[in-house]
């Protein structure tokens, strides 16, 4: 189980553990969520990620731990959970497919 002890001291590459059939990293990070209205930017604590894809950002609240994921960072709502353990589960039990890059689209020479 990781605490937000754990993660107040986290070396900079993160940790990593295995969680709801995941590798689940979480690593500090420097991104913002924007309140919007001249209000400053509030910074996100950490970054998630589900084997190597970004799920997610858990951010420190007063009396709760805020689980954003990344398509809730402009206009959503957080995931409002009381422990990582939580907030892991909230982010990384559906994670973003890998993309696929087809060139769908090739450039004719000629």
């Amino acid at each position: 189980m990781v605490t937000l002890d754990d993660l107040a001291t986290l070396r900079p590459q993160g940790i990593d553990f295995e969680a709801v059939g995941h590798t689940v990293t979480i690593m500090p990070t420097a991104k913002t969520r924007s309140l919007g209205m001249g209000i400053p930017d509030v910074p996100l604590d950490w970054q998630v990620l589900a084997d190597g894809n970004t799920v997610g950002y858990i951010e420190k609240g007063q009396d709760v731990i805020l689980a954003w994921k990344p398509s809730q960072l402009d206009d959503g709502v957080p995931a409002e959970v009381t422990s990582i353990d939580e907030a892991v589960e909230f982010l990384a039990s559906d994670p973003p497919k890998q993309q696929h890059k087809h060139n769908k689209h090739p450039h004719k020479k000629g």
